[in-house]
């Protein structure tokens, strides 16, 4: 509000390099008739790229296994799952969801689900099935999280869905922190409800160097950096360069 405050009547765009507009008061831009650009389409490949790395990391222990050869421990029994036959999961299947399906259909997935509001008719090109979301966490053996933060989804993730998973159950999000009560996270990774965790996304963000999620073995944790690609962040820039120069040129603005 300050800064719409502060930019006065002459304001027609406000830009985001960022995948949405959580940090920007929508409602207040749309009043003052100021039109609002995030770059969000440019960041679901690169998104997608490393929700499909996290969800090999850490089924397979990577981690744990680059920490072990640091030391000189190359006898560890570092067990993990391997992806034949498993089914993955979504929380949501928007864009970013379904390029995750289609990167991970040639690992010979048993089944692919998700829970979305509304029905996704490019689900049927993965072979994607919609279920409830009661049934994402009972059935899948791994979970991705890709939902939109709002105040009905804050927090959905929460004990009682980890209650509902097998024990064998990898869990991703690489959408907003806020959607993970972290505590009951936490709790899920250290009493094996839930065999790991990936995640690029925290609440808060950063996490207190201090954090348990930061110390379990069976979790990792990378810096929100699902976007950090050379050419998607060159992408995203010409994305609100464009944006503001297609405002510049287009009809006045009603101040005006």
């Amino acid at each position: 509000m300050e800064v719409l405050e502060a930019a006065g009547p002459q304001l027609r765009l406000v830009c985001n390099i960022a995948s949405d507009l959580s940090n920007v008061d929508v409602a207040a831009c749309e009043r003052r008739s100021v039109s609002v650009h995030c770059a969000g389409e440019v960041c679901v490949e690169a998104v997608a790229e490393l929700t499909c790395a996290l969800l090999l990391m850490v089924p397979r222990r990577l981690m744990e296994g680059c920490e072990a050869a640091h030391r000189g421990q190359w006898d560890l029994p570092l067990y993990g799952y391997a992806m034949t036959n498993r089914v993955l999961g979504f929380l949501g299947f928007g864009p970013v969801g379904w390029e995750v399906a289609s990167r991970m259909q040639p690992f010979d997935l048993s089944r692919i689900i998700y829970y979305d509001k509304e029905t996704h008719p490019l689900a049927k090109d993965v072979n994607a099935e919609q279920v409830s979301l009661e049934d994402v966490f009972s059935l899948s053996d791994l979970i991705v999280c890709t939902l939109a933060l709002s105040s009905e989804t804050k927090g959905i993730v929460n004990a009682e869905k980890f209650n509902m998973c097998k024990s064998e159950c990898i869990f991703v999000n690489t959408s907003r922190g806020a959607l993970v009560n972290h505590d009951d996270l936490v709790a899920a990774l250290e009493s094996k409800q839930i065999a790991g965790a990936g995640l690029d996304v925290t609440h808060p963000q950063p996490l207190p160097t201090d954090h348990p999620l930061l110390k379990l073995p069976n979790c990792i944790v990378t810096p929100h950096m699902g976007s950090a690609t050379y050419q998607t962040r060159l992408k995203m820039a010409l994305s609100v360069v464009n944006a503001a120069l297609e405002t510049m040129h287009s009809t006045p603005h009603p101040s005006q």
